[in-house]
């Protein structure tokens, strides 16, 4: 940066010395975050100081309040493109996804398990200095009572109706709406349970009088004897149906001119014909197909209480059977397709793969699977939800470390190995690059030593490869022999001319010889064992004057030749 006549540059510290100036509001917060110029009534000074918020890391979420059977969301991250951010969650059933981590501007997805507290619940995610509440409803609470309605006679007595609570921690309580009827035991409970009634003798009847109990009604009906020698009463006291519903017939005994009714509070059973008569008859009952689990129902027939059991209609399913996860492991979330207040449950059936959350539920929500970190070949693992096995693959994590990576033989060739370092399980493949070097072994599974074998050298020392697990190992071997070229080099005029070198080898080796440039034919000695002789020709030099190489054994001769 140029610096004006009369400025200074101050040091990079927190404090700032220079001549007393009166400086601008704008300026002093330049100051504090880049280099800047800031211009006095007299004098122009630039200022340098460190970008302190290089680094800085803005989060947010597309969503921050979820349902209580769960969902999915989206972190969006922005800071500079160098700088490298990590989302991480304070609560097991916030479970953050693959892309939890990057550098520059990203997002990040995370999945909210189910939650099946009647209670809801917080948690956090948070990157670097940047923290977003998530918050999570509770599940409501549904309760269902083993009768709506309940027939008495005139002497009064107690009456046990049980409630069942969709989960341990929901409260529900009693109270008679009529002064004739009070709750003896049971008014308020947490849980599923049961409440004890009494009815006093009645004065007069009939009566009709309600409970209110768990937030629904229940109808309690106090009748006399009635016409003398009228006794009625249902041919049966329960009945049993499938899932899918369909017809039922309620026989009902009584003298002949004696009245009865029948009454249904339930919403699934319906009465066809039988609403009421006189003398025998039947009660014909329409019963609704279900989807949910098994329930129970209680209608009145003359003056008794039947009771009908429809058993499940629930089907649970996966959204996904097969997944997969990378070697680094995970989370995973495994969508739950079930009917309304239909239970279901999770286990895991391989040692790597935890339920993080979703156990258990009722109704549609969320498995969460963690798998764990591998360094092993490919595995497959089962999770069993609600009877469906979900197959869980996680890739390869296999890591390979081959020692030596060098090796030096001896002219004569020997026997040696290389150790192959790696997890048990993983399978690795080896492969000779050179006719000299020979593998006895090509492939292996695990940690092992792969023994290799080098030939005996009667040419120039040579170089050679192999590669293990993808390693590549280089062999080094000696000659037995030495070379010598009479001449070291030779010098050729512009018209250039033949030319010969004498090969003395000491010891019974083969050698070749080779010119590297186009103006240099070899015409005899290609090739030789023990001494021999090179005959070369050197073509003409149109040019500038020139240098090249003939190789022979390995030694280079060099060869000039003057230009025109």
């Amino acid at each position: 940066m140029h610096k004006p006549a009369g400025s200074q540059r101050l040091p990079v510290e927190p404090s700032f010395r220079g001549p007393s100036h009166a400086w601008s509001t704008v300026c002093l917060l330049a100051v504090l975050s880049a280099a800047v110029a800031c211009t006095s009534s007299s004098e122009t000074e630039t200022f340098v100081a460190p970008a302190q918020a290089r680094c800085a890391v803005t989060a947010r979420t597309n969503t921050t309040a979820f349902p209580a059977s769960g969902g999915s969301g989206t972190v969006e991250i922005s800071t500079a493109r160098e700088c490298n951010w990590v989302v991480q969650s304070d609560a097991p059933w916030v479970v953050l996804q693959a892309d939890a981590r990057g550098q520059g501007d990203g997002s990040a997805r995370f999945t909210i398990a189910a939650n099946t507290d009647p209670a809801g619940r917080a948690a956090a995610l948070s990157v670097s200095d940047s923290r977003m509440q998530i918050s999570q409803e509770g599940q409501p609470c549904e309760f269902r009572v083993s009768s709506t309605h309940q027939t008495v006679d005139v002497s009064g007595g107690q009456l046990t109706i049980n409630v069942e609570a969709s989960n341990a921690r929901c409260t529900w309580s009693t109270a008679g709406n009529v002064p004739w009827i009070t709750i003896a035991g049971g008014a308020s409970r947490t849980g599923s349970g049961a409440v004890l009634i009494q009815i006093a003798p009645a004065p007069t009847a009939p009566r009709s009088g309600t409970v209110t109990l768990a937030g629904q009604t229940l109808t309690i009906d106090q009748v006399s004897g009635g016409v003398s020698g009228c006794t009625s009463d249902a041919g049966t006291s329960a009945l049993t149906v499938s899932p899918s519903g369909g017809r039922l017939e309620v026989p009902v005994n009584a003298p002949s001119g004696c009245a009865w009714s029948a009454r249904s509070d339930e919403s699934w059973i319906s009465i066809l014909d039988g609403q009421a008569g006189a003398g025998n008859g039947v009660v014909i009952l329409a019963i609704a197909a279900t989807s949910g689990p098994s329930r129970s129902g209680t209608i009145t027939v003359a003056g008794h209480s039947v009771t009908i059991q429809q058993g499940t209609g629930c089907t649970v399913t996966t959204a996904v059977t097969t997944t997969s996860v990378s070697a680094a492991g995970g989370g995973l979330s495994l969508p739950v397709l079930a009917g309304a207040d239909c239970p279901w449950t999770a286990q895991s059936e391989a040692p790597w793969l935890s339920i993080a959350s979703g156990g258990s539920g009722k109704g549609p929500g969320t498995v969460v699977v963690s798998a764990a970190a591998t360094e092993g070949p490919l595995r497959t693992g089962t999770v069993n939800v609600a009877g469906v096995r979900v197959t869980v693959t996680q890739l390869s994590g296999c890591r390979y470390s081959v020692q030596p990576s060098t090796y030096g033989a001896a002219a004569a060739g020997a026997a040696s190995s290389v150790a192959v370092q790696t997890a048990a399980g993983c399978a690795w493949t080896a492969e000779s690059g050179a006719g000299w070097i020979t593998l006895p072994q090509t492939s292996g599974i695990g940690a092992s030593a792969l023994p290799f074998v080098v030939a005996a050298n009667n040419s120039p020392a040579r170089s050679g490869t192999f590669t293990v697990a993808g390693s590549t190992i280089t062999v080094a071997q000696a000659s037995p022999c030495t070379w010598t070229l009479a001449p070291p080099s030779v010098e050729y005029q512009a018209e250039g001319g033949r030319g010969a070198v004498l090969v003395i080898v000491v010891g019974d080796c083969t050698w070749s010889a080779a010119s590297t440039v186009d103006w240099i034919t070899i015409d005899t000695g290609h090739s030789g064992v023990g001494n021999g002789l090179v005959q070369f020709t050197v073509s003409a030099n149109p040019g500038t004057a020139r240098s090249g190489v003939v190789r022979i054994a390995g030694i280079d001769l060099n060869v000039r030749q003057s230009g025109q």
